[in-house]
């Protein structure tokens, strides 16, 4: 009678919970796997103060079921979250506007962990999440060089650890999408990918530090053909004004039209030019399509802030100069053609639209909607790949370190 009392007065708190089952309690050398793990936190460009591993050594202590339960939790948690991280970085890149989402999540670690408990090979799982792209493997094996090196500058492994996790979020982001474009401002360069695989390389020109380059991740949503140049109101006032105060001619030599703030066609003879200033200034240029075009033949648009674009140039000759930061915010491209074929490569009635003997015979502007997501990865990372596909640490000419 008196069994029965207990079993009464016991049974709610007993049944209220899910019986679960206990991986790791039952599997000891996977907790001591997952805290030598942690304790490599560095080598793998992670820190080992995000892990908080101190209550791994009382699995042999527990007294209850209820502390069994609370200690199975607690390493499932930490071992998900170290994980994760491996997977696709310990922070998110900060970019100056962030216009997708881009928390990316792994559904499977979860089942993956779980199998790896049970056949005690975590290590084998935290090898292959190392190795999740090509860049990722060879940047921890130069991450883990340099702390071999008897004396290792703490920059460097702070820059490689960064570079890391960027590239582990990036990992993550060319799974979700098929096709991928990525510029970094400090290495001059533009590398897209298809299903992960690089398909075209090339330089870029980028703001200069007094007008730089900014951050974005965004997605590229048109591709205009034989582009007009809508010139923002500083360029206008600052580099273009004083040549038309000097030469009024100089407007239709360089195929300008003005336009009121309404955009209203305006006749420049008509316009004291003389009176005007940078707090006096009513109105706006636009650059019209033609053979020597600023923005050359195709201009890449992408929702920002900024009004920074990708574009063609005119002037090729800067891709020889080694002189890449000089643009006003925009990206030059050295293979703007390329890259658009690239882009719009899933409609094949347009690509044969894209040939520069074409697009100089007819002059016309043409805008062309993307049919499929292509995220544009506009970074600032003083690490990254040389042409050679050898680790190279670039010059912080923004100073944003």
């Amino acid at each position: 009678m008196r069994t029965w009392i207990l079993l009464l007065f016991f049974s709610p708190a007993i049944f209220a919970q899910k019986l679960p089952s206990f991986p790791w309690i039952l599997h000891p050398k996977s907790i001591q796997t997952l805290d030598s793990l942690i304790q490599q936190s560095p080598r793998l460009a992670l820190r080992e103060k995000d892990y908080s591993r101190a209550f791994l050594q009382d699995h042999g202590k527990l007294q209850s079921r209820s502390d069994s339960i609370q200690f199975e939790n607690r390493v499932q948690k930490l071992a998900l979250r170290f994980l994760k991280h491996l997977a696709y970085g310990n922070r998110v890149p900060q970019f100056d506007f962030n216009g997708i989402p881009n928390k990316l999540y792994d559904y499977q670690i979860e089942g993956k962990l779980r199998q790896s408990v049970d056949q005690h090979s975590l290590n084998v799982l935290a090898q292959n999440l190392c190795k999740s792209s090509k860049e990722v493997e060879v940047l921890l094996g130069s991450l883990q060089a340099l702390l071999d090196t008897s004396v290792h500058q703490k920059s460097k492994q702070k820059l490689l650890s960064k570079a890391i996790n960027e590239y582990r979020w990036l990992s993550a982001m060319k799974r979700n999408y098929p096709k991928l474009v990525l510029v970094n401002i400090p290495s001059v360069q533009l590398r897209s990918f298809a299903n992960g695989n690089e398909t075209l390389r090339m330089k870029v020109i980028v703001g200069r530090p007094k007008r730089p380059t900014r951050t974005i991740l965004s997605k590229i949503d048109q591709i205009v053909l034989n582009p007009y140049w809508h010139l923002p109101k500083k360029i206008s006032v600052e580099e273009y004004l004083p040549k038309i105060q000097k030469d009024i001619h100089y407007l239709k030599k360089n195929h300008f039209q003005v336009f009121d703030l309404h955009y209203q066609v305006q006749n420049p003879f008509k316009i004291n030019w003389k009176a005007l200033n940078a707090s006096n200034f009513p109105y706006r240029f636009r650059e019209n399509p033609h053979e020597n075009s600023t923005l050359g033949l195709v201009k890449f648009e992408f929702y920002n802030p900024y009004l920074i674009y990708l574009h063609d140039t005119s002037d090729r000759y800067v891709f020889d100069s080694k002189r890449f930061f000089r643009s006003h915010g925009c990206v030059r491209l050295e293979k703007p053609l390329e890259l658009a074929r690239f882009v719009l490569s899933d409609q094949a009635k347009i690509l044969p639209d894209i040939s520069e003997e074409k697009l100089r015979k007819n002059t016309k502007p043409k805008n062309i909607k993307t049919s499929t997501i292509t995220p544009l990865v506009i970074w600032y990372s003083l690490v990254d790949f040389d042409e050679k596909g050898e680790v190279k640490f670039y010059k912080d000419v923004y100073t944003r370190r």
